[in-house]
C-alpha cells in the first residue's frame, strides 16, 4: 500500500522523536540532535493544520525512547501499576507537545510562514509549562540531550535550561531554511541561513569556552568546604523492613566515623536513609546532636518528618532532610516538589478523596519551609530531594535565599541499572550552570557526583555498597543573571504562548460564529 504524504510526514516525525529520545543520557551527547529535529520542523512547516497530530506523536515517541525505564519501577506493587503509570507518563508528556502543535498552528494562521521562527519561543513556553505543579515532568527537554556538551550550554547561566533548547531549535530551523532555499536554487539565501546557523552554533561554543575559563579562575580564589557522602547501597525492600533498621543505622554511623579521617565539614546521609520518622525517635536525635558536637561536624540526614496539629488531631507527613549543627541546633527541610503518582496524587489537596486511591504512592504532604541550612562555619546551603533537582526556577529561588552550594539526595534504587539513574544525575549540570553553584549528589544505588559551577561533572562512584567519599565543594555567594531574573524570561514565554493561544481560540470562535 502506497503511503500518502501526511502519513509519510507522520512516520518521519515519529522517527525524529525516537532518534532524539535515544540520545538522552547515558548515550554520549551529540550535536546530531540538531539534525534529528529536521523532520519535525519540515512536517510543521509543510502541513501546519496537522501540527497537533505531528507534535503529539513526536512527544510520544520522544518520551517512549528516553523514558522507557519507567516500566522497571521496582516499587510498583503489580505489573498493571507499572503499565498504567508508564502509559500515563507517556500520554501526559505527549499532551504537552500536542499543545505546542496547537499554539504553532494558531501562530501560523496569524503570521503565516514566518511562524516557523516563533516555534523555538513556543517550545520554550511549553518546556516551562512542563513545570506545572500537579503534573510536572520536566524531563524531556531538548537541552537534556546535551549534558555532555558543557561549552555549548553555558548560556543557561543567563536564561536557563530552556534557552539551550531554544538555541538548538533556531539552529535547526536555520539549517532547514537553508536547505529549502538551496532546493529553490536561491543560493544567496541558502548561504546566509546556513551561515547564521554556523554563527550561532560556534558562537555559543566559543562563548561557553571563554566563560568556563573565567569561572574556573574565579573558583581558585573562593573558599570551599569538604563534604562526606555516606552510601550504604540499600535495596528498596530491605530499607523499609523493620528488622533491618538497626543494621542500617549502625552501618552508616561506622561509615561516618571512617569519613572523619578526611576532616570533612559536613556529613550527608541519603534520601530517607534514616527510614523512620526521626521525631518519633528522640534517642537518635540525641545521638546525632552529640555526634555533631563531639566530632565538630555538621550532619545532613535524610529521613521522614511530620507535623501534628492538636486542634484537629491531624498530621502532615513529609519526605524530609534534617540538619544538625555543632551547637545543638536541629533544623528540617520538607520536600515541596512531589513526584506525581509516586509521592502524591495530583490535585489531592483539593479533591481529598483522591488520597484514598492507591497506586502505590506515598501520599506525602508538600513542605512549606524553604530557608537554607546554615552551617556552624556560617556557610549556607540548601538541599533538594530526588526530582526537585529538575526544577530550575525553584532551585534559583532557594539560591536567592543565600545558598553557597547545593546538596541533592535521591533514592534511585527504584530504577537501579536503568537509564533513569544517569539522566536523573546529569540534569543537575544545568542547575550548577544556572546558579554557578557546586552540587554534591548522593543517590542510593546510582551515579554519585560532584558538579562544579562550570557544569563539569566529577563522578565519585557508582552504586558501591557500604562506601563513603569526601569531596571538596567550591563555594560561591554571587548571584547569576538567571538566579535573579530567569523567572521573568519564563513568564515572558508563557505570556507569549498564552497570547497566541487566546488569539487562536478567539479567531476560531469568531469564524464558527460566521458559519
Amino acid at each position: 500500500m502506497k503511503m500518502t504524504g501526511n502519513k509519510i510526514l507522520l512516520v518521519s516525525v515519529m522517527i525524529s522523536g525516537l532518534t532524539t529520545g535515544f540520545v538522552f543520557p547515558p548515550v554520549q551527547s551529540t550535536y546530531a540532535v540538531i539534525l534529528f529535529l529536521l523532520p519535525l520542523i519540515h512536517s510543521l512547516y509543510t502541513d501546519p493544520e496537522r501540527s497537533v497530530r505531528y507534535s503529539f506523536f513526536f512527544g510520544l515517541s520522544l518520551t517512549m525512547a528516553s523514558c522507557w525505564w519507567i516500566f522497571s519501577n521496582s516499587g510498583a506493587d503489580a505489573l498493571w501499576i507499572q503499565i498504567i503509570s508508564g502509559m500515563g507518563l507517556f500520554l501526559v508528556s505527549a499532551s504537552y507537545y500536542a499543545l505546542l502543535g496547537l499554539i504553532y498552528k494558531y501562530s501560523r494562521r496569524l503570521i503565516g510562514q514566518r511562524a516557523i521562527w516563533a516555534l523555538p519561543l513556543i517550545w520554550g513556553g511549553i518546556e516551562t509549562a512542563m513545570l506545572f505543579e500537579e503534573l510536572a515532568f520536566p524531563w524531556t527537554y531538548i537541552a537534556h540531550t546535551l549534558t555532555g556538551k558543557t561549552e555549548f550550554i553555558q548560556i543557561a547561566e543567563y536564561f536557563g535550561v530552556t534557552s539551550v533548547s531554544i538555541a538548538v531549535l533556531y539552529i535547526s530551523i536555520s539549517i532547514y531554511s537553508s536547505i529549502k532555499y538551496f532546493m529553490k536554487k536561491d543560493c544567496f539565501r541558502a548561504y546566509t541561513r546556513f551561515q547564521a546557523a554556523l554563527l550561532l552554533f560556534f558562537g555559543l561554543i566559543i562563548f561557553g569556552w571563554l566563560r568556563m575559563g573565567y569561572i574556573s579562575k574565579q573558583l581558585d580564589t573562593t573558599g570551599e568546604i569538604k563534604a562526606a557522602v555516606i552510601h550504604p547501597g540499600l535495596d528498596v525492600e530491605y530499607k523499609w523492613e523493620k528488622k533491618n533498621f538497626n543494621n542500617i543505622i549502625d552501618t552508616q554511623m561506622k561509615l561516618s566515623e571512617a569519613a572523619l579521617v578526611e576532616n570533612p565539614d559536613l556529613i550527608i546521609w541519603g534520601e530517607s536513609n534514616f527510614p523512620r520518622y526521626l521525631e518519633n525517635n528522640p534517642s537518635y536525635i540525641g545521638d546525632f546532636l552529640i555526634f555533631a558536637a563531639d566530632k565538630k561536624i555538621d550532619l545532613c540526614i535524610g529521613s521522614l518528618g511530620y507535623d501534628y496539629f492538636p486542634d484537629t488531631e491531624s498530621f502532615k507527613k513529609f519526605n524530609s532532610v534534617f540538619f544538625f549543627d555543632q551547637n545543638n541546633g536541629k533544623f528540617r527541610y520538607d520536600k515541596r516538589k512531589l513526584v506525581p503518582f509516586g509521592e502524591s496524587f495530583p490535585f489531592a489537596w483539593a479533591l481529598t478523596f483522591l488520597k484514598q486511591i492507591s497506586l502505590g504512592q506515598a501520599n506525602f504532604d508538600k513542605g512549606e519551609n524553604n530557608a537554607p541550612f546554615e552551617m556552624t562555619s556560617g556557610n549556607k546551603f540548601h538541599t533538594n530531594i530526588c526530582y526537585e533537582a529538575l526544577f530550575p526556577y525553584y532551585n534559583a529561588s532557594l539560591v536567592r535565599k543565600g545558598s553557597e552550594f547545593i546538596v541533592n539526595v535521591s533514592n534511585d534504587a527504584w530504577y537501579e541499572n536503568s537509564r533513569q539513574v544517569y539522566q536523573h544525575s546529569r540534569f543537575n549540570i544545568f542547575r550548577a550552570i544556572e546558579n554557578r553553584r557546586s552540587i554534591v549528589r548522593l543517590a542510593n544505588k546510582a551515579e554519585n557526583s560532584l558538579f562544579l559551577p562550570t557544569g563539569e561533572q566529577n563522578i565519585l562512584f557508582y552504586n558501591e555498597k557500604n562506601t563513603q567519599n569526601t569531596v571538596s565543594l567550591p563555594l560561591n555567594g554571587e548571584l547569576t543573571f538567571y538566579t535573579l531574573y530567569g523567572r521573568y524570561f519564563a513568564l515572558l514565554l508563557l505570556l507569549l504562548n498564552g497570547a497566541v493561544l487566546t488569539a487562536g481560540l478567539f479567531n476560531r470562535k469568531k469564524s464558527s460564529g460566521k458559519l
